[in-house]
């Protein structure tokens, strides 16, 4: 009698063949089995049904492809949250939860107006808002295909959140909405990175990833303009490639020399991941950079 343990074990090594990660069959078997933890384990024990058998094989042969299995399923989950994707938004990442983390601590159950800009999936937004529920959350994409996604995951995790169409701060401005707290984690990719893994360049969606000038094409946008929506103060917190902590520097002190303070935070590899950057006297030293 076959059972679903053997379909895991099948699974398991022919991922193993091409140097992939083994915990993609559990993740494949666990959705269509829809069980997790010790049901899962119940499961594997169960003769196996032919049609999930063919599902299950459709995804691997997908996965061998290098076709990301978030994308293939539909999902994935960011601070514990189940969060809907396609290959219009980018997949979240396990770094991303670094600077959720940060925020949620520095304004744990405070009443602020906070944006996420350049919301994708909205999973950065979603989970901050779960977390304080006391935030006036927005959240915006120049895109109306992703934002409609972001409603979606809105909706799925039960959150109040504001979006609007449109790029980085404009929506804003145009709006004259006041913010207290920006938070970004913008494109931020150099045209010409020769590190990018070639199954995200090749199936992640473009404009998620790659930024003009040297990947510091948004930091500049929204530095220069965040004067427009803060009122005398604000915080903006950016996620940031490993490699731009100096040069995302370099922009605050080119904008707000005398009016800021910044800290910088590393990821769990140890990488430079989240900048912090505290404006104020804004009304008094704002010098018509806009």
């Amino acid at each position: 009698m076959k059972t679903y343990y053997d379909l895991y074990l099948y699974i398991q090594k022919e991922l193993e063949k091409e140097n992939m990660d083994k915990n993609i069959a559990r993740i494949i078997l666990e959705d269509l089995l829809s069980s997790s933890g010790a049901d899962f384990y119940l499961f594997l024990k169960e003769k196996i049904n032919e049609k999930i058998e063919g599902k299950a094989l459709s995804y691997l042969a997908r996965v061998l492809k290098k076709e990301p299995i978030q994308y293939i399923l539909g999902y994935t989950y960011f601070y514990g949250n189940k969060i809907f994707v396609d290959n219009n938004v980018l997949i979240p990442r396990f770094d991303t939860e670094n600077l959720v983390e940060i925020i949620s601590k520095d304004f744990n159950n405070k009443n602020y107006n906070i944006a996420d800009l350049g919301t994708g999936s909205g999973c950065i937004a979603i989970s901050l808002k779960k977390l304080n529920s006391n935030f006036n959350f927005f959240a915006s994409d120049i895109d109306r295909k992703i934002v409609e996604m972001a409603k979606k995951n809105a909706k799925a995790n039960n959150v109040s959140i504001e979006f609007f169409v449109g790029n980085m701060l404009d929506p804003y401005i145009e709006k004259k909405i006041k913010l207290d707290i920006i938070v970004s984690n913008p494109p931020y990719i150099d045209y010409n990175d020769q590190e990018i893994d070639l199954n995200v360049k090749n199936h992640e969606p473009f404009k998620a990833l790659f930024a003009n000038n040297n990947g510091l094409e948004y930091y500049d946008e929204i530095l220069r303009n965040a004067p427009k929506v803060f009122q005398n103060r604000g915080v903006i917190y950016f996620e940031i490639g490993y490699k731009q902590k100096k040069e995302v520097l370099d922009l605050v002190k080119k904008y707000y020399k005398k009016n800021s303070e910044v800290e910088s935070y590393k990821d769990l590899s140890g990488l430079d991941r989240v900048i912090k950057i505290y404006l104020y006297d804004l009304e008094k030293n704002y010098e018509n950079h806009c």
